[in-house]
């Protein structure tokens, strides 16, 4: 998973625009502890990252839960197969 996946998901573009972006993209830290997934909004370049004391002391679920929301959205309908390959491996399944 690289910068560009991440970009893409907060913003639907995997470069910057030669314009640059309208609005600048953000991250936005929130602290609940019932939910897992990032979420990102588009129209205002938003990531919203969960964070829970669980998942910040655990970089592995951290990740997980970033891979299955990168996989989740629209615009990695191409690419999830290509992220879910390369980090799979990495990722250990609970049984």
């Amino acid at each position: 998973m690289g910068l560009g996946h991440i970009l893409a998901f907060a913003t639907g573009s995997s470069k910057v625009p030669a314009v640059g972006f309208q609005p600048n993209p953000k991250i936005v830290f929130v602290h609940d502890e019932t939910k897992h997934y990032p979420v990102a909004h588009t129209c205002s370049n938003e990531l919203l990252i969960l964070v829970k004391a669980n998942n910040m002391a655990d970089d592995e679920e951290f990740e997980y839960c970033f891979v299955v929301a990168l996989m989740n959205g629209g615009v990695f309908s191409i690419i999830s197969y290509f992220i879910f390959i390369h980090l799979a491996p990495k990722i250990p399944i609970a049984q």
